[in-house]
């Protein structure tokens, strides 16, 4: 049976200073964060860039945006999955789902802030539809303040980039899970995949585990 190997989580900070001071509103009055987990599945495969060999494929995915007790709600609802066998932790013949969500708190614990992703080579992409009928008046307004529109296939989209310019940071939790959908619709997240394709982003994980 296939199921998902996680290897990484990794959780980026957003100080409430920063986003009050792109997007002033009540709702900003809290830090934020962007949970990312770097996994795969077991059974599909890619070549090592180092080593050239096979190994399992891996990519970063965005599992969570929001409140600190929010994002640990959906790591909650996920951890479910390693109950009957479907996710496990790189290394491990299985993982309790204790297990999974104590290894997301500790990548919130140890948030990378903001203003310190340079150099890590991780991005993402959040696209949020302009015909979203969820949207509230107020992240709409905002969206419609602060950011243009493009065209995409047919569709309005906000193109929002949360990892590089705070404003879109702000805005895109301003607009919030509730209101967008689950973080894996709405944002696309990348970086390197292998220790070996970005050092400064792995040492800094090695760090944190090390602590």
């Amino acid at each position: 049976m296939s199921h998902r190997i996680v290897y990484e989580h990794l959780a980026v900070l957003f100080p409430a200073k920063t986003l009050m001071a792109e997007v002033e509103h009540w709702s900003l009055y809290d830090d934020r964060y962007l949970l990312l987990e770097l996994g795969g599945d077991n059974n599909c495969t890619t070549c090592h860039p180092a080593t050239n060999r096979e190994v399992a494929s891996r990519d970063w995915c965005a599992l969570a945006y929001g409140r600190h007790y929010e994002v640990v709600e959906e790591a909650v609802k996920f951890s479910a999955i390693c109950e009957g066998g479907g996710m496990r932790h790189s290394g491990q013949r299985k993982t309790l789902p204790e297990t999974y969500i104590r290894h997301v708190r500790a990548a919130l614990a140890n948030a990378v802030p903001f203003d310190e992703l340079g150099g890590l080579g991780l991005d993402a992409v959040a696209d949020i539809a302009e015909s979203e009928p969820d949207l509230g008046k107020d992240a709409r307004a905002a969206l419609q303040h602060h950011a243009e529109p493009i065209d995409r296939e047919g569709r309005k989209l906000w193109r929002l980039y949360p990892l590089r310019h705070a404003k879109d940071a702000a805005l895109l939790m301003l607009c919030g899970q509730s209101l967008c959908g689950p973080a894996w619709n709405v944002v696309d997240a990348r970086g390197p995949r292998f220790p070996c394709e970005g050092h400064a982003l792995f040492d800094r994980l090695r760090a944190r585990q090390a602590a």
